[in-house]
């Protein structure tokens, strides 16, 4: 198993929370787990357990299935929706 320093901007939070201490939601939790299993991810490709390096498109990867579940989360994570468009509606610049 891969065990080096690299990791991705993606998992920052996740793994300071966890250095500190602090308790991770679901969120956090499933991207701290996932960092095991893909330690770092860009926008051109993904590092396996494994250390080696996979393009995007690489569907026959072992970690294929974890890049696709990332992706889900990471696209409907609530923490990044705006929720409060209603109150700044017309307050100028």
């Amino acid at each position: 198993m891969w065990r080096g320093g690299d990791t991705s901007l993606n998992y920052l939070a996740a793994t300071t929370l966890k250095t500190a201490g602090l308790p991770l939601n679901e969120y956090f939790a499933f991207l701290y787990a996932t960092k095991q299993s893909l330690p770092a991810i860009n926008l051109n490709g993904y590092m396996d357990a494994e250390g080696v390096w996979h393009w995007n498109d690489d569907a026959d990867s072992s970690s294929a299935e974890a890049v696709s579940d990332l992706a889900i989360v990471q696209h409907q994570n609530p923490s990044t929706t705006n929720s409060s468009t209603s109150s700044n509606t017309n307050k100028g610049p």
